[in-house]
């Protein structure tokens, strides 16, 4: 029963295999279920976004260089640790 309601939410989420009627592997069910019923959305508004976060941007205050030379360092620390953990793969 359970393997049906994922399908059949999975086939409004268009997802090839459930619109074909194919069965999902059973190793796979654990993870939609924690997935598939967090949210969902069919469209993007962008006037939406624009009203929700236009005025916090044009509050924010402007970054200064030193700010921006902050940043870079810690995105260079960031960079030589995601380097070392790579090489270590």
């Amino acid at each position: 029963m359970q393997h049906e309601n994922l399908v059949c939410r999975l086939r409004m989420m268009s997802d090839p295999r459930a619109l074909e009627g194919k069965k999902l592997p059973p190793e796979l069910l654990p993870i939609l279920r924690s997935q598939v019923y967090r949210g969902n959305t069919d469209e993007l508004s962008l006037s939406a976004i624009s009203e929700k976060w236009s005025r916090w941007f044009q509050e924010r205050p402007s970054i200064s260089a030193e700010d921006m030379k902050l940043a870079r360092e810690g995105l260079d620390i960031y960079e030589r640790k995601r380097l070392r953990a790579i090489k270590k793969l």
